[in-house]
């Protein structure tokens, strides 16, 4: 209502505040290179548009996303982490519109410059998970590593689905062609995937489904409509501290050139990474079983010395009575 949103216009002053000079916003969204083929063109267009703004959208986007979830905690998604398409997360267009009501034009119009070239659809699901979702729990989302985060808006549905897939689903999927084709998988993807600051930095892909009316006037058969936009970048919606904040200009300013050695640098620290792991995993492992043995052996030393206590306390056996059995003359009576 009209009344709703003139409290929360009151109610952002108090952040809206611009500061007097601010950095440029992150402009890091892929290294130029796509797939060949008639995705090829679009793809380079969408990857590489350069997205540098003035300070007061920066000051927007590093700072409301904490505001808003001081004053509207029962907007916040509960955290969960869906890796698979039927465990996403649904985004209607209700929600977006009810953002909009609530949250000032200033920060959907500076995600909006953000995400230069993607559609608005995009750009509305993105603030919407940014605020309620992403920046909540970037933390847990961070532990549970490198992941594409994909987002498919259906314009016909008006719903977006978004849900995670992980680093090695990504580059099995870009090393097979034809699932390469469905799914929209690039080499963007992958090299994204592998560099972003996991702390600081969601690599996003889009994809955005409409409905298309054949020769004819007759629609197609699919009731989510056929892909027309694809493209992703590295989404900087997790920064919430000046650390984090130059953690994630240090990401977005590294030279496109320069993606390929930190990919391959970071792909190093991963497999170090996981030696140390596994390492540890069969250290443990072998503490265990030798805490294991110990114990088998505490325990059969116990019973030993049950045994022989037991033994001890048996009374002997008169020397006339072991002589008559022994002889079985008891028997005999």
């Amino acid at each position: 209502s009209s009344d709703d949103q003139a409290e929360a216009a009151e109610g952002h002053a108090s952040w809206m505040e611009e500061p007097e000079q601010e950095g440029d916003l992150p402009s890091k969204t892929g290294n130029g290179r796509s797939d060949a083929g008639a995705d090829r063109g679009r793809r380079l267009c969408d990857w590489n548009t350069p997205v540098r703004q003035g300070a007061g959208q920066l000051h927007v986007l590093k700072h409301y996303p904490t505001f808003w979830s001081d004053t509207h905690p029962e907007q916040l998604l509960p955290f969960k982490f869906p890796v698979t398409r039927r465990d996403c997360i649904k985004v209607t267009y209700r929600s977006l519109d009810k953002l909009a009501a609530l949250a000032p034009p200033t920060y959907l119009n500076a995600m909006i410059s953000a995400l230069t070239g993607f559609p608005t659809s995009v750009a509305r699901v993105a603030s919407y998970l940014t605020l309620n979702y992403l920046r909540p729990h970037h933390k847990r989302i961070a532990q549970q590593g490198r992941h594409l985060l994909m987002m498919t808006v259906y314009e016909s549905r008006e719903e977006a689905h978004c849900w995670f897939i992980p680093l090695n689903q990504v580059v099995e999927r870009h090393a097979t062609t034809s699932e390469s084709i469905r799914s929209g998988v690039s080499y963007n993807d992958v090299q994204l995937v592998q560099t972003y600051d996991v702390q600081t930095v969601f690599a996003l892909h889009a994809e955005v489904f409409e409905q298309t009316t054949r020769v004819g006037g007759t629609q197609g058969r699919s009731s989510y409509g056929q892909c027309t936009w694809i493209g992703g970048m590295a989404l900087h919606a997790a920064a919430d501290t000046e650390e984090a904040f130059a953690r994630s200009q240090e990401f977005a300013h590294v030279p496109d050139e320069e993606m390929e050695q930190l990919a391959a640098r970071n792909a190093r620290e991963r497999e170090k990474r996981q030696r140390k792991k596994a390492r540890q995993k069969a250290a443990k492992a072998e503490a265990a079983a030798d805490r294991e043995r110990e114990r088998q052996a505490e325990k059969e030393a116990a019973e030993q010395a049950a045994l022989a206590k037991r033994k001890e306390g048996l009374i002997p056996v008169h020397e006339s009575l072991a002589e008559a059995l022994a002889k079985g003359t008891l028997l005999n009576r």
